[in-house]
């Protein structure tokens, strides 16, 4: 019933130094690779773990994507919402709008969990 279309992204990559406590090494580099169609939407607690390291190894253009990417899966979710109440509203099958009602409230919990990640990812980051 329900088809979700992905919308595919660059992988976001961004490096993490780790020094060590020896002199004779001054520090490794790491990399941690983010699908961002597969992390995002995410939990607050999860966006709250990431974006610092998002705000602080990422370069704006990877930024900029995932807030673009953000955007996109706010305006697919909203577009699928009102499909879900114009076919609520011409069914007559009890069974079927409460399928339809279940998938609406899915929706919208994905948009505040996509509005909550801007917010994290984005403003928490301007302060």
């Amino acid at each position: 019933m329900d088809q979700v279309v992905p919308i595919r992204q660059p992988i976001m990559l961004y490096s993490i130094w780790k020094q060590k406590k020896r002199g004779y090494t001054s520090g490794t580099r790491q990399q941690m690779v983010l699908e961002i169609e597969h992390f995002f939407p995410c939990t607050v607690a999860k966006a709250k773990k990431i974006s610092p390291l998002i705000r602080r190894y990422c370069e704006k253009s990877e930024q900029e994507k995932l807030r673009q990417f953000l955007v996109k899966q706010e305006i697919n979710y909203r577009s699928r919402i009102k499909a879900y109440q114009n076919r609520e509203k011409k069914t007559e099958d009890e069974s079927e709008k409460r399928e339809l009602q279940r998938c609406i409230r899915e929706c919208e919990r994905m948009l505040r969990r996509i509005g909550r990640n801007m917010e994290i990812l984005i403003e928490e980051g301007t302060e």
